[in-house]
């Protein structure tokens, strides 16, 4: 016998390369782990194209390998960080993961240089900030961690730079009278406006 999950998700992402580029600098992870626990990752490498994408799947990568092994976040990070500075060749990528508990819902935030994460709850937005740096930039970072209680039919974004870039005002408002609620739909909507919306050409990613 073992315990039923309470609780399922859907999660979609939409990335959109840079122009001109074949290869998003952007990429996601995502995927059940043990005990449970259901886990996505966004990273976004330096620059943009196949050298980005290298730097961003690496990261991602080494994020999901540690967390599956039972290093803590903050180590993981660590870890990652000191992999790249061996590198010494400019290499550098943010670390944006949620990590949702099935059993009880209670959700962990990780970021490194990454963008706010957006939480729809109804008529209402809850935002998760960070001031740390991406990982491969100095010899000691340390992440920024967030817990938060996630409830029946919360709606999680989180968005790459080329997105924040992008928004200005508009991000925020636009979600809150968004009435969609599949991950797939809302990621087009998002990436749609937000190409519609930018002042600048990069990479683009939106995961829900």
């Amino acid at each position: 016998l073992k315990e039923t999950e309470r609780f399922s998700l859907k999660g979609r992402y939409i990335s959109i390369p840079k122009k001109g580029e074949t290869k998003c600098g952007d990429c996601v992870l995502y995927g059940k782990r043990s005990g449970g626990k259901y886990i996505l990752i966004l990273s976004d490498g330096m620059g943009s194209g196949k050298k980005a994408a290298e730097q961003s799947l690496a990261a991602a990568e080494l994020f999901k390998q540690f967390s599956n092994a039972g290093f803590n976040k903050t180590t993981s990070v660590e870890m990652i960080n000191s992999a790249l500075m061996l590198k010494r060749n400019e290499t550098f990528a943010t670390i944006d993961a949620v990590i949702i508990d099935l059993f009880t819902a209670k959700t962990e935030f990780v970021k490194a240089g990454a963008n706010t994460t957006y939480i729809k709850t109804g008529n209402r937005i809850e935002k998760i900030t960070s001031d740390s740096l991406p990982v491969g930039i100095i010899d000691s970072i340390k992440p920024t961690t967030n817990e938060y209680h996630t409830k029946n039919e919360d709606i999680i974004i989180m968005i790459s730079d080329g997105v924040h870039n992008a928004t200005d005002d508009w991000f925020e408002p636009y979600i809150l009278n968004m009435h969609e609620d599949e991950p797939n739909m809302i990621a087009k909507l998002l990436t749609d406006e937000a190409e519609r919306q930018k002042k600048q050409d990069d990479d683009m990613t939106v995961a829900v």
